[in-house]
Formats: structure tokens, sequence, C-alpha cells
């Protein structure tokens, strides 16, 4: 019986600055820690309309074990953040418990589709790992610097959320919430 892979990701460092600045939006605007957090919350909301990561961001992803597909599926995966900018640690725990890192000729990226696929070289497999959680490790970058044009979404999205504060209970939340339609017309020609 095949297990089933789990997959987590998790965000290590989010980008180390935001694409607007405070000073930008800060006239009548007096909680500046309030508009840093809306412009966050911005950003967030402009790489879910648009499927690119905005700033350069460290990821992890986890899977109990490599995928091995039949014929259709293949033996690939997927990373779901946009664009991959580097793999910077893969490894995996062999059948002995060591972990073993992998080498970029140990592997083959899709980088130029989104999301990106990673497999084995042609005509080889993954390798058996053990069977635990989180056997297989892979850490990555993946962003790139904000357009003007998402930059000017990012800046009329924060605005909306400060001079419309009836939404800021969701977006502390980390829930979806309502974006001017001039913004989202930008990003979702972006």
């Amino acid at each position: 019986m095949t297990r089933q892979i789990r997959i987590g990701f998790h965000l290590i460092e989010d980008a180390l600055s935001e694409p607007v600045g405070v000073q930008e939006l800060a006239e009548g605007r007096p909680d500046k820690l309030l508009l840093a957090r809306l412009i966050r919350a911005a950003r967030k909301r402009a790489e879910k309309e648009t499927g690119i990561l905005i700033g350069e961001q460290k990821w992890r992803m986890t899977m109990d074990r490599f995928p091995h597909g039949s014929e259709e599926d293949g033996d690939c995966f997927l990373l779901l953040h946009w664009p991959i900018r580097k793999i910077t640690r893969f490894a995996y725990q062999d059948e002995k418990e060591r972990w073993v890192g992998l080498e970029s000729g140990d592997y083959r990226l899709d980088d130029s589709v989104c999301p990106a696929r990673i497999e084995p070289p042609a005509d080889e497999d993954w390798p058996q790992t053990v069977q635990a959680i989180n056997a297989v490790t892979i850490e990555y970058l993946a962003g790139e610097p904000a357009s003007a044009s998402a930059a000017d979404a990012i800046r009329m999205i924060a605005a909306h959320l400060y001079d419309q504060r009836d939404n800021i209970p969701l977006i502390m939340e980390g829930q979806s919430f309502p974006i001017p339609v001039a913004a989202l017309a930008i990003l979702q020609g972006n």
C-alpha cells in the first residue's frame, strides 16, 4: 500500500521591505504602525491576485516522501510559489535515517512555468526515504521586485483599507477582504 504524501509549506523569511513606504501614504493618516500593517496586507493580497510573490522570500517545503507516480502522473512535484529564484537546500532522510543533500544535478527544476516543477533526472527515480514525517525538505528563495503597476495597486489597496477601517478585523485574522476595483483591474492586467 502506498503512503499518502503530506506536503507543507512554511514561510521562513518574509520580504525584508515593502514595495510601498509608509511615508508615501502618511499624509492625513497619523497611525503609522497600522499603515505599515495594511501595506503588508495589501502586498499579500496583490500576491494572491497575481500568483507572483513580491520581494524575495525564503520558503521551506516538506514532504513525507518523494512522489513515485505512474507513467501518467510522473515523479514531479510542484513548488507553489513563483517565481523561484534559487533552491538553497534540498535534502532527504534515507532508509538508514541519515540526511542526504541533493545537488542541482540530482534533480530537474522547471521554473519557466507556474507553479514550478521539480523531477528526478531523465530515466532516474527519486531515492527511497525513511518512513517519517517530513523526510524530504526543500528550502528556496522566491519572489521578484514589484512592478510599478503592482506598487500602484498596493498603494491604492493600503490607502483604501486605512480610510475604510471596517475591514481591519478581517485583515488581522488573515481573511480575504474587498479591494478597490481599480486596484483589482491593475493587478489582473499585470
